[in-house]
């Protein structure tokens, strides 16, 4: 006699309903992950200060060293085009709606088509652009100078852009 067999005996779990399971998971924790994220620039990071601390803290641990680069462009107010690099935003920064035309006239007229010292951070902004200082012939650091002069805000999360704008010019 034959016997009659079940697919799915009653209480197994099968391997479509773990992947289910697994990604519904996955989408809940990359949408939990990016919203809450530092690297959501410019937004401040809601009790979170111990996250943000230790991105700001490892944000240049491995970062390449500072080296002679030339700037090709200005493509927008917190960002440039940059010689071997590509286009890079400016750590640190947000420039506020109504100073972006005055933000992009001073980064043109002080970096474009120079070669200025560019140290490169160890994370990306969220389009995956290389986050950059820029320091002038005199030391001096453009995204320091921006926030000084009024042009941008410093980012929402504790890090060293936090004294940038009461730093003497």
């Amino acid at each position: 006699m034959r016997r009659l067999m079940r697919a799915d005996p009653p209480g197994r779990i099968t391997p479509g309903v773990v992947f289910l399971v697994l990604g519904v998971a996955l989408v809940a924790w990359y949408v939990a992950f990016t919203e809450t994220s530092p690297t959501a620039l410019g937004t401040p990071v809601a009790d979170g200060a111990d996250t943000a601390f230790r991105f700001s803290e490892n944000l240049f641990k491995g970062a390449k060293p500072s080296r002679q680069r030339r700037i090709i462009d200005v493509p927008a107010a917190d960002r440039l085009l940059i010689a071997g690099l590509g286009e890079a935003r400016l750590l640190g920064i947000t420039v506020p709606d109504e100073q972006v035309a005055a933000a992009l006239a001073y980064l043109r007229e002080t970096v474009a088509g120079k070669r200025l010292a560019v140290t490169v951070a160890t994370v990306h902004d969220p389009e995956k652009r290389p986050l950059v200082l820029v320091a002038l012939e005199d030391g001096t650091l453009v995204n320091a100078r921006l926030i000084q002069q009024g042009l941008a805000d410093p980012w929402q999360i504790p890090g060293p852009w936090d004294e940038w704008a009461t730093a003497p010019s």
